[in-house]
């Protein structure tokens, strides 16, 4: 209330203060905001006392309404993901209404790869574990051309000392990548957009 009183009336966003999970077009929601002479903000959650997460925001959704219309809210995220379309901008691909799709055998954006670990020199022991993980990044285009492959994660077990191994596997994953090319966008609104996805490799 003290701040509705000095003329500060706030858009609130739920955000966790363990998952960070940003609004894919939280830039546009802003301008939008300042365009109504609002103020964005995120409410953060776990960091309160228990049973007072949400008061503000609720209390500010509710002078919202009253001020604008009952679906102003979904108004703005709608003129925002409006803008976001009109710019051209790259966007995540989990932020997506609809995740890009690999068109070959594997449906998402895990994969798993049979590999003979004995083809590694040292490790060529017998009833060992091994198992590793490597994320590949690229960029998909509006038509569902990837381009821009570049390693960004590995995880392993039991095979941390053998050299150049994960290198070894992203060339193994690069090499299933470039046979497998074909995909369907990733869609906002129902409209293709450029994404940056990330792929896993399970070997």
């Amino acid at each position: 209330k003290n701040d509705i009183e000095k003329g500060q009336i706030s858009f609130c966003s739920p955000r966790s203060m363990i998952i960070l999970n940003n609004l894919r077009n939280e830039k546009y929601v802003r301008k939008v905001c300042e365009n109504y002479g609002l103020i964005f903000q995120y409410e953060f959650f776990g960091c309160l006392t228990e049973g007072r997460e949400g008061c503000y925001g609720g209390y500010m959704d509710k002078i919202l309404a009253q001020k604008f219309g009952i679906d102003f809210k979904k108004r703005v995220f709608h003129e925002a993901d409006s803008l976001l379309l009109a710019s051209q901008d790259t966007v995540y691909f989990r932020e997506c209404d609809e995740k890009p799709k690999n068109l070959g055998q594997n449906p998402g954006p895990n994969f798993f790869l049979q590999v003979d670990w004995s083809q590694f020199p040292g490790m060529k022991q017998k009833n060992y574990d091994y198992s590793a993980k490597i994320q590949i990044t690229f960029y998909i285009d509006k038509q569902g051309n990837p381009s821009g492959y570049y390693f960004s994660h590995f995880d392993e077990t039991g095979i941390k000392s053998v050299a150049n191994i994960k290198y070894e596997l992203y060339k193994l994953g690069l090499n299933y990548l470039n046979k497998n090319n074909r995909w369907n966008p990733a869609k906002i609104d129902g409209t293709s957009v450029m994404c940056k996805i990330d792929v896993v490799f399970s070997f």
